[in-house]
């Protein structure tokens, strides 16, 4: 029984010497075999070079399509924004122009309203009553700076965008003269709210 055991061990111990050592690291196989391995800054670096360059290269294809596509993009945002504008300020002058419009025709009928008034303050003039002097004065200025001015004058040639002839009496002159204002004419900001009625003469 002795005997079968040490066989045993001994079989072992040469399977182990064969096998080599427990454990053994194979960096230390192969500098067992004779080849030494370099270490710290003398290490080979892995030869990955070649793949960075295509990688880099694919990175700045791509970021000069964003690039360039940013840019478009800005550009049509500046475009549209720059249309807006224009729009918005078109836009204000119409409102403006409307609105300055709807005030001189409101203004317009106001002061067309005042006109028989004005007509009365003429015939009181007319039948020598002068207490009616100054208040018709200030009304008349009051009207001519907002734009009111009066037409039809004796002397006048006439023209019947500004004057209705009413009466007509021969003369030795050509020309149709305003001979006597009937009704005084007004005139709103070039436009004519009443033409005056006249007797002309001539022609």
């Amino acid at each position: 029984m002795a005997d079968e055991t040490k066989e045993d061990v001994a079989s072992a111990t040469d399977a182990d010497e064969a096998a080599g050592p427990a454990g053994a690291d194979p960096v230390d196989e192969i500098v067992a075999e004779g080849e030494v391995l370099p270490a710290g800054d003398d290490a080979p670096e892995p030869e990955t070079s070649g793949a960075v360059e295509d990688v880099a290269e694919l990175v700045e294809i791509d970021l000069e399509d964003v690039l360039t596509t940013a840019t478009n993009e800005r550009d049509e945002f500046k475009d549209h924004l720059l249309r807006l504008q224009a729009d918005f300020d078109n836009y204000r002058k119409r409102v403006h122009k409307e609105l300055g419009e709807a005030g001189d025709k409101a203004l317009g009928s106001f002061v067309e309203e005042l006109l028989p008034v004005l007509d009365a303050v003429d015939a009181a003039r007319a039948h020598g009553a002068s207490e009616v002097d100054q208040v018709a004065g200030l009304l008349v200025d009051l009207l001519a700076r907002q734009g009111l001015e009066r037409v039809g004058a004796e002397g006048d040639v006439f023209d019947p965008t500004l004057h209705d002839a009413v009466m007509h009496e021969a003369g030795d002159d050509d020309v149709q003269t305003v001979d006597q204002v009937l009704r005084a004419g007004w005139r709103w900001r070039g436009r004519v709210l009443r033409p005056a009625m006249v007797k002309v003469k001539g022609g």
